[in-house]
Order: structure tokens, then sequence, then C-alpha cells
């Protein structure tokens, strides 16, 4: 049967247990996309990629019917990724603007005043360029 995917509450990253469960490939990572995939064709339907799923993200629909009014509901929501990052995460997206490298540490944090930095390796940490987990964030006082 088809499955669907919300994405209004899926982090879409390419380390999602679903592809790496997945025993045909009918989920997959598209690399020039960098989102995930369905090939429902390849699909059997076994489910593993739902049960999977933290989230409940992705649905087994049990036949077309159902498929339509899943993808009607999932499209009808007003909810966005932005929701996704403040529900799990408890901020919204970060900004291009906020974003450093790391030797402009120390021209950014010159001022006086209490400075938020959060370090990652954007190669490993995909979810941080989308949200900043706030309870893990470094909270550094900056002095002249």
């Amino acid at each position: 049967m088809p499955v669907l995917i919300n994405f209004k509450i899926c982090d879409n990253g390419k380390e999602c247990g679903g592809i790496a469960v997945c025993p045909t490939g009918a989920l997959s990572w598209n690399e020039t996309k960098e989102s995930i995939e369905i090939n429902n064709q390849k699909c059997i339907s076994c489910g593993l990629c739902k049960k999977e799923c933290p989230i409940h993200a992705i649905k087994v629909t049990e036949n077309n019917e159902e498929y339509i009014k899943l993808k009607k509901e999932i499209d009808n929501n007003p909810r966005t990724t932005k929701d996704l990052f403040v529900d799990r995460y408890g901020s919204v997206a970060i900004s291009n603007f906020f974003k450093i490298k790391i030797d402009e540490i120390n021209e950014k944090t010159k001022k006086d005043c209490i400075t938020i930095i959060e370090i990652y390796n954007p190669d490993t940490a995909k979810c941080l360029l989308k949200s900043i987990p706030s309870k893990r964030h470094f909270i550094l006082q900056s002095r002249k």
C-alpha cells in the first residue's frame, strides 16, 4: 500500500530510521534534492518504516482511499516545519544571518553582553542547521 510522510513533523534527514530499515529501498535519500523520497512501486507494506519513526510522520495506508484521505489531511493541516522546531527543540529555525564561522567568534563577541553560542559540525549535525535545541546552548559572557 502507499506510504506517506508528513514533512510538517518530519526532520527530513538523511539519517532517517525508516530509510535504514526499508528492505526494498522504497524509502531513500535523494542527494540532489536533499530529501527523503518514496517509491511506492517498491513498497511491500511491511510497516517497518512506520514502526521506526519515533514521531509517527511515516504512514503506511491500507488502500488508495485511505492514502487520498490522509494526504488531504496533511495538505490541509496549517502547521509548518517551523512549528516542528518550536515543538521539538524550543526555538525556530536558525537564520543564515546568525550563522558564523568559528574564526569569527572573537569579533562577534566583543560587546559587553551575554552571547549565546552553539557550536556544531555541519557535516554531522544536520538537524542543528535547522533548529537550536535550547537546552544545549552554551552561554558565554564576553569580556573586554
